[in-house]
């Protein structure tokens, strides 16, 4: 039930942008036209949720290595998505179509994977428990991932007035490349973190200890040399 709600929750939310995007696209973004780059962006915030679903159940069965796979897999096919199309001078839409494709790839394989995991399928998709359960744990969630979003997109908002958007093209692309350090990065923080919670009381892990900061420290370090 648990996963069923957090496909279908995201897709209304996107549906009504979609409705009211007419209506005050040109007012939120006066020189960007609504079709296609924000419909195509508000489709690619969408995609990303599914994979988002399946990290947090491999963080939580604690498969570090799926977990950096995934996400490293996730930010590559992301900045292939986008930066093929704008370095051969096809311009910001054919990007985010780039994009979008990408993000469908990842999406379809965590759904996948995530059937996969919850076979054999219960009866009935609703568990009122667990939706209990996930709402107390998300709600408070969401204040802080919408400031995220406004700022992750901010610059971008802003630049839209001052430049054109085959220069905005590429600053994103540069600026994807630049978030794969962070990806990195983050993507071994939030892998480890359970297993270095669970065992941090236990003397033999602390001898594992050097190995898995080394691999913390340079692994960014060298996706960013």
């Amino acid at each position: 039930s648990t996963w069923l709600i957090l496909t279908l929750a995201p897709l209304s939310i996107l549906a009504l942008g979609v409705a009211l995007g007419a209506a005050l696209g040109p007012q939120l973004f006066p020189t960007v036209s609504w079709f296609p780059y924000v419909q195509l962006a508000l489709l690619i915030t969408y995609l990303n949720v599914i994979p988002g679903v399946f990290l947090a159940l491999v963080q939580a069965r604690q498969q570090a290595t799926t977990y950096v796979a995934l996400s490293l897999a996730n930010a590559v096919l992301s900045g292939i998505g986008l930066g093929v199309p704008v370095v051969c001078g096809l311009g910001v839409a054919a990007g985010l179509w780039g994009q979008a494709i990408a993000a469908a790839i990842v999406a379809l394989f965590a759904h996948w994977s995530l059937f996969r995991f919850c076979r054999p399928l219960p009866r009935s998709f609703w568990d009122p428990e667990q939706v209990s359960g996930a709402l107390r744990l998300c709600l408070p969630y969401l204040p802080y991932s919408l400031c995220m979003w406004l700022l992750n997109i901010s610059d971008r908002w802003v630049l839209a007035r001052y430049v054109t958007l085959a220069e905005l093209g590429i600053y994103s692309l540069a600026y994807s490349l630049g978030m794969s350090r962070l990806s990195v990065g983050s993507s071994l923080s939030s892998a480890f973190t359970p297993l270095y919670l669970e065992r941090a009381d236990d003397p033999e892990f602390r001898g594992q200890l050097p190995r898995l900061l080394a691999t913390y420290t340079l692994a960014p370090t060298l996706v960013a040399l």
